[in-house]
């Protein structure tokens, strides 16, 4: 519509000034207002429509500008996240290697650090492999106590020149002497082995009769049987059967406990040497 206006007044003005070729001077300046006026609004339409073509230029060299500053903004977002990652990482490690030496400076007993190297596939919460051998102490044999800041680990089993393999306190096989906290009462403690679901759990075995049991008492190393000294931090009770309920007719208690450590997630951690 606005491209025929244009044509139409295109040659109003055309003829207009084809026909004042013939007039008198007079005539001819009333002509060209005539033409003034006439393309005046079409010149003025077409200033503007070059008004608007700038607009729109700039508006696409701001989004340009927009996207731009948009990608930078994520790709900045990604370093600082990535920085704040790493930096927790750090905080995180050092805290632990701090934990780790203010408790081999107040333990009284022979600490030597080790680092778990790997998981056995098959026994994944039976065993884990350090990096300790017989080549690092004479002293490292079968038997020993394996411990962090937080509790007890396990014991050693098999040592070689320069990889041990732990047995972790879930295992089956690993039995502790037990005594529960703020009282005299003793039992056995015994890993469960692999749970069907949820996290590893001990049974402690072989309690008094009399022994009052409450959920949330915590279970130390009592120290009898000679491999884990006593006061080793084992777990914290989760479940404790009314006497009706034991499975040893009735001469015993016993109580389900829950590891004072995560043992998916051991990293760092220290076997207690013989004197």
């Amino acid at each position: 519509m606005n491209r025929l206006v244009w044509y139409t007044v295109s040659i109003l003005a055309l003829a207009l000034v084809m026909g004042g070729l013939f007039m008198e001077p007079d005539s001819k300046q009333q002509i060209q207002k005539v033409v003034l006026d006439l393309v005046s609004p079409a010149i003025s339409l077409f200033d503007h429509q070059r008004d608007v073509a700038r607009e729109v230029r700039h508006s696409f060299k701001s989004l340009d500008q927009v996207q731009k500053e948009a990608a930078e903004l994520r790709e900045k977002n990604i370093q600082l996240t990535t920085e704040n990652a790493v930096l927790k990482n750090f905080q995180e490690e050092n805290a632990k290697l701090r934990e780790m030496l203010e408790f081999k400076q107040a333990t009284r007993y022979k600490l030597m650090a080790a680092r778990v190297v790997s998981h056995d596939p098959a026994n994944w919460w039976d065993t884990v492999q350090i990096n300790r051998g017989w080549t690092d102490s004479d002293k490292l044999v079968s038997d020993l106590p394996v411990v962090t800041p937080r509790g007890l680990v396990g014991k050693t089993k098999l040592v070689s020149r320069n990889v041990t393999e732990v047995i972790l306190i879930n295992n089956q096989n690993c039995r502790v002497s037990g005594v529960v906290e703020g009282s005299r009462d003793q039992g056995i403690v015994i890993g469960m082995g692999a749970p069907a679901e949820g996290s590893p759990r001990l049974r402690m075995k072989f309690l008094p009769r009399g022994a009052q049991l409450a959920v949330g008492q915590r279970i130390f190393t009592g120290g009898a049987g000679g491999v884990f000294p006593p006061g080793l931090f084992i777990g914290t009770i989760m479940e404790a059967p009314p006497l009706s309920a034991s499975t040893e007719f009735g001469l015993y208690r016993e109580a389900v406990l829950d590891p004072a450590l995560d043992l998916t997630d051991l990293d760092e951690l220290f076997v207690v040497l013989s004197e």
